[in-house]
């Protein structure tokens, strides 16, 4: 009895297993994958006092830290031959973080993004870090009425290349910004090289666009003294054209119009900032929409 009672309970967690197997929710097929194209965005420059991403050629000895929380959406929109607009990832969520040392007419910077959360059509968690990145600027000349300097970037390929979080190699800028200023109002020009890997694309006809070197252009309206306490606002339009597709595939030069706002409550204190920029092309990179928002802490050399 005990036996026939032991084989019918065996029997019965048999048949339920096998139940809650076909009413279970089967695992869904892996999405493809992201293309390898890293959509962190403009990166805040690391001391700017007049403008957000354009890099001013003001250069103030000390030290300066900077924090921000980012919310991107559909930053990797991907228009097919046919017109049909693809959301590949549509939220990242994370923050940005920077600190620079500058002496004389130099300045030096680590920068690093991170993704904390990522949404979308295709295969993406979040909790990553980006490309970590070394920025330099050198002063040349700067006078009452503008400025001018040399900037560069180095970055290297630590980020999550599989969730669109950084570039599968090593990625160089180099170029110019200047300002030319009237009173408090302000012109900013950023013109540079940016050296790229050339992008794997994700295995379908749609993602097949060349994602290589390309031609970065900042262009900056503000009001502002440039002090380190001084309240500023600036209108920024970014954007980058594809060198080897010029006049031919446009899905590889993202462009954003952005506003930005920066204050001091008290001299000497934190130095808040908010941005908010939008899309302004069907290129790879260009958002919908992203918002920031950060605080900055700066430290002037002992005298």
């Amino acid at each position: 009895m005990m036996r026939m009672l032991q084989n019918s309970l065996l029997h019965a967690g048999f048949v339920g297993l096998a139940l809650l197997g076909l009413g279970a929710p089967r695992p869904a097929e892996a999405a493809p994958p992201l293309p390898q194209v890293d959509v962190t965005g403009p990166r805040p420059a690391a001391d700017g006092a007049r403008f957000l991403s354009v890099e001013d050629p003001t250069v103030r000895p000390g030290a300066e830290a900077r924090a921000f929380a980012r919310l991107t959406r559909d930053p990797l929109r991907w228009e097919t031959p046919q017109g049909e607009e693809l959301a590949l990832l549509s939220t990242v969520a994370g923050g940005h973080f920077s600190l620079g040392l500058a002496r004389g007419p130099a300045r030096v910077a680590l920068s690093l993004p991170v993704h904390a959360a990522l949404a979308g059509d295709r295969r993406a968690t979040g909790g990553v870090i980006g490309d970590p990145g070394l920025d330099l600027k050198l002063r040349a000349v700067e006078g009452a009425h503008g400025g001018l300097a040399a900037v560069g970037r180095l970055t290297a390929p630590l980020g999550a290349v599989d969730q669109a979080a950084g570039s599968p190699g090593w990625t160089a800028e180099a170029g110019l910004c200047g300002r030319v200023a009237a009173g408090p109002a302000g012109v900013g020009v950023q013109l540079g090289w940016r050296g790229l890997p050339a992008a794997t694309p994700a295995g379908d006809d749609v993602l097949q666009t060349t994602y290589g070197d390309r031609l970065r252009l900042g262009l900056a309206l503000g009001l502002g003294q440039g002090g380190p306490d001084d309240p500023a606002v600036a209108v920024e339009l970014l954007g980058e054209r594809e060198l080897a597709e010029i006049g031919a595939d446009w899905r590889s030069s993202p462009a954003e119009l952005g506003l930005s706002g920066q204050w001091s409550p008290r001299p000497g204190g934190p130095r808040l900032l908010a941005a908010g920029a939008v899309g302004i092309s069907a290129g790879v990179g260009a958002p919908l929409f992203r918002l920031q928002v950060g605080v900055g802490a700066r430290q002037p050399p002992e005298t």
